[in-house]
């Protein structure tokens, strides 16, 4: 609900999420995107820490969309139990910074973790990309068409895929 309110105000909010652990349960959404969060205007999510506050997709839908033209900031997050053609936790075609967060466990065909389309931005800063598997490329992360990934102080490890079990990183900018 905080996300449709900060979506439909269109000015930038920061939202914070206490402790616990918030399963996705919708199967439809207004904009005919599934159950998943989709991001339309600049927000911040504060969670209480990456082992403490988790978005679970409940294996039903990604976790995240952002959406073109949005800056987004995710701290102190867990990620995980995401489904999705493209980014299976996450789907980002704007600016997203993730810092003291976790994506673990997700699944898609392309960005088991997280997919970045087009000129998507993301900044990993001490964040963990984990256990995630794409059918075919990007098992940790896809990064694609003109996308900009800048990894610091970050792990990926533990992911599958045919292609980039890691991180896939075609036509993108790559920064470690």
């Amino acid at each position: 609900a905080a996300i449709m309110e900060a979506n439909a105000l269109k000015t930038p909010a920061v939202i914070i999420i206490p402790a616990g652990t918030y399963k996705l349960t919708r199967t439809d959404s207004v904009d005919e995107q599934g159950g998943d969060l989709d991001i339309q205007s600049n927000v911040t999510l504060k969670g209480a820490g990456a082992g403490q506050t988790v978005l679970d997709g409940n294996g039903a839908d990604r976790v995240l969309q952002i959406y073109q033209g949005t800056t987004v900031s995710v701290e102190g997050v867990t990620i995980q139990n995401g489904k999705a053609s493209y980014g299976g936790g996450i789907y980002n075609d704007g600016t997203l910074t993730l810092t003291g967060s976790t994506v673990s466990g997700n699944t898609a065909n392309y960005g088991g973790g997280i997919y970045i389309y087009d000129d998507g931005n993301l900044t990993l800063t001490n964040s963990t990309v984990s256990g995630n598997t794409a059918n075919y490329s990007g098992g940790g992360i896809d990064n694609e068409s003109g996308g900009t990934l800048t990894l610091t102080g970050s792990t990926v490890s533990g992911n599958t895929a045919k292609g980039g079990g890691g991180i896939y990183n075609y036509n993108g900018t790559l920064t470690l």
